[in-house]
């Protein structure tokens, strides 16, 4: 009889210990989505490489660095899905500042937390902060850069062959119905027409729950130290600046030549070219008039100061963020902005077209680059690279 009652016992023991483990494995996926993010094993180092090198190719803006995000952590390594990536798009557009950065952070976060948010928006920054310190150093010493827009001007049609690529793969897998169709229509023409970004995916988003659902004044400077008026200019702006980098340059060229007196119009037109011609964000800018303003420690201060404030509101966000995710307005939200993304990037990749295909040569470099994408899913180094020196051998021919 007492060896049937330790038998008992010895299974009550057993099931409960079983019941503890899963009970565990219920609460930490319900308090933390990292595991699902981390799914694939990676590690951070090797996010960081990448970082690096979308950081180091993403020459075009905004819709060309999404679209190498989308390439390296969705279609080629599988570490986030298009859902994943929705949804840092949606977060990023609504906070203020430059979008891909949020989007980076955002990313990083999931995958990482707070390390991998610093690290992660630091590596991606670093090329294109390093370009712009060159060329910044260059220019001041010699009045202008000869040649450089020439050189880069064939990483055009390589670009837009990238972004009409990407709206292609992207759309097939993320546009199956017709209420996804009519959001793509709307993104796609709103963005076409000049309407702001930010609003567009707000709209998109919103029209999601619907469809899917069941139910700054200028102000005076005073006197401080420069570099804490240059970090603090940039703080102003980063917090306010909604709809992207080029919402920033407004800004900028009021706080700077207007007010400040600290560029001339031709050095802040000529900053403005060097951030579009430049990989990384265009509010990359920022580090050019800190270098003009204070040298190598005024590009640090600006640039941090620039991209600074919309780090610190995605961390409040996040926490947000993870309260209500499963909630079906934000579900639903969410369902709208993807079809408004493909329309996003179909979008510039038209705006891009305009803009690179400039003669014959241009259009056939494209075509041949977008083939190349679709037929043989080559990396997109290697066309950023071929555009580059097809650039150069134009100039010289």
């Amino acid at each position: 009889m007492l060896g049937g009652q330790e038998e008992d016992y010895a299974l009550h023991c057993r099931g409960q210990a079983r019941l503890d483990r899963k009970r565990q494995l219920v609460d930490s996926a319900v308090n933390s989505e990292y595991t699902r993010w981390v799914n694939r094993a990676v590690r951070l180092r090797d996010l960081l490489l990448v970082l690096l090198k979308v950081g180091t190719l993403g020459f075009g803006g905004g819709p060309a660095m999404l679209a190498l995000l989308r390439r390296e952590l969705v279609a080629k390594r599988g570490w986030i899905t298009d859902d994943d990536l929705s949804v840092a798009v949606g977060i990023g557009q609504m906070l203020p500042g430059p979008f891909v950065p949020n989007y980076v952070e955002f990313i990083s976060y999931r995958l990482f937390k707070i390390k991998g948010a610093i690290l992660g928006v630091l590596t991606f920054l670093f090329p294109s902060f390093v370009l712009v310190f060159l060329i910044s150093f260059f220019y001041c010493r010699f009045g202008t850069i000869p040649g450089i827009q020439d050189i880069l001007r064939g990483i055009g049609p390589a670009v837009t062959a990238i972004l009409f690529w990407s709206s292609f793969d992207m759309g097939r897998k993320m546009v199956r119905d017709y209420k996804a169709v009519i959001i793509l229509i709307i993104a796609f023409t709103s963005l076409t027409l000049k309407f702001d970004a930010f609003f567009t995916a707000l709209l998109c988003g919103l029209l999601g729950i619907l469809i899917y659902g069941k139910d700054m004044p200028t102000i005076k400077a005073i006197y401080l130290p420069l570099l804490i008026q240059l970090f603090g200019v940039f703080v102003k702006i980063g917090s306010i600046t909604f709809g992207g980098g080029y919402a920033a340059i407004p800004l900028i060229k009021s706080e700077v030549v207007d007010l400040r007196n600290w560029l001339t119009m031709k050095e802040f037109v000529d900053g403005v070219a060097i951030a579009q011609i430049t990989p990384g964000p265009v509010a990359i800018i920022a580090t050019f008039v800190g270098f003009k303003a204070q040298g190598f420690i005024g590009s640090i201060v600006a640039t941090l100061g620039m991209f600074l404030p919309s780090f610190v509101m995605l961390l409040g966000l996040m926490q947000i963020y993870d309260k209500v995710k499963n909630h079906h307005l934000v579900v639903n939200f969410f369902k709208g902005i993807r079809p408004a993304i493909v329309g996003f990037l179909l979008s510039a990749a038209v705006f891009f077209s305009i803009s690179t295909f400039i003669d014959w040569r241009y259009v056939v470099f494209g075509a041949v680059a977008f083939v190349v994408l679709l037929r043989f899913r080559i990396d997109p180094v290697f066309l950023i690279v071929a555009g580059a020196a097809f650039g150069f051998i134009l100039r010289i021919l």
